[in-house]
């Protein structure tokens, strides 16, 4: 069993949580969604999670096609952003434009 997120962990959640809602476009229709129709997966680690979210979880994401893969880090206070291309996701960023680049991330940490 690995220990519960703290608080701060939990404020980064919230707050990404927030930050992306407000620039996505959400269908009502069901909570579940085929891996096909998600664009973005968002890890927040502790440091129990890290070698899995930074390897697993990365190589799954790529499998399945998902576009955009952030990995957020709150002790280092940054968001690694992935993107989809070929069979691997690579650490480019987002397109200038796109709604993920837009997604202001500097104000999710803890004060």
């Amino acid at each position: 069993m690995t220990p519960l997120a703290g608080p701060g962990h939990q404020h980064v959640v919230g707050e990404l949580y927030s930050a992306l809602r407000a620039s996505a476009v959400l269908s009502e229709d069901s909570p579940y969604v085929d891996p096909s129709d998600v664009l973005l997966v968002v890890e927040v680690e502790s440091p129990s999670t890290k070698s899995t979210d930074r390897s697993l979880k990365r190589d799954r994401y790529a499998q399945w096609r998902i576009p955009s893969y952030w990995i957020v880090d709150t002790e280092a206070r940054t968001v690694t952003r992935l993107r989809l291309g070929g069979q691997r996701l690579h650490e480019v960023g987002d397109p200038e434009g796109s709604w993920l680049s837009s997604v202001d991330v500097t104000a999710v940490w803890p004060r």
